[in-house]
């Protein structure tokens, strides 16, 4: 199956085509299921899945942002914004706070180590 292609619609095209022009006139993006043999004017697919050195990195980064982002760290974070109007919304709602940083925590855990793993493994 090929990938989708997004090709560019002139303005000058017929306005009676539902992709051709849009209220101001501008051209607009046309999708097709195959590519044009030869269009200058094209705009290339949109990549559905990443390439391993973006996965590695996307892992690296919710693994860093979860180790920051646990639950451990509320007394820390409740402590550097003391005296601030977010700080005392935090420490109102310290519970919804625990819970909202532990489901991101499990969560940016369990799916970065899932990315490097991946990443991992196609690099092999």
């Amino acid at each position: 199956m090929k990938a989708p292609h997004i090709s560019k619609v002139s303005p000058a095209a017929e306005p009676s085509s539902p992709t051709a022009r849009n209220p101001q006139g501008e051209s607009s993006l046309q999708v097709s299921g195959e590519a044009p043999a030869a269009q200058h004017d094209t705009l290339p697919a949109l990549p559905l899945r990443h390439n391993h050195k973006q996965r590695g990195v996307l892992g690296y980064a919710l693994l860093l942002s979860g180790f920051i982002a646990c639950p451990c760290h509320a007394p820390l974070l409740l402590a550097v914004l003391a005296g601030t109007t977010i700080g005392s919304q935090l420490l109102e709602h310290t519970v919804t706070l625990v819970i909202a940083m532990g489901s991101y925590f499990f969560f940016s855990l369990f799916l970065g180590l899932r990315l490097v793993k991946r990443r991992e493994q196609a690099a092999r």
